[in-house]
């Protein structure tokens, strides 16, 4: 896995086979990009696709009750 810095995002990406297509995963509110890291092993075992999941730029803030 790399991560990389593009403008104000974090780009955490897998990179596949040659030639094989990109899968961009954005995650929704109240998680982050590494949540859905663990969805490429599953659906993709032999690392054939480029993987790409973007990390929103605003942090969510969870009040306690």
């Amino acid at each position: 896995m790399k991560a990389q810095k593009c403008s104000h995002f974090n780009i955490y990406s897998i990179p596949g086979r040659k030639g094989f297509p990109s899968i961009l995963m954005l995650h929704g509110y109240g998680a982050n990009s590494e949540n859905l890291i663990s969805i490429s092993q599953i659906l993709d075992p032999e690392k054939q696709f480029n993987w790409v999941f973007p990390q929103a730029p605003i942090p969510l803030e969870v009040p306690f009750l």
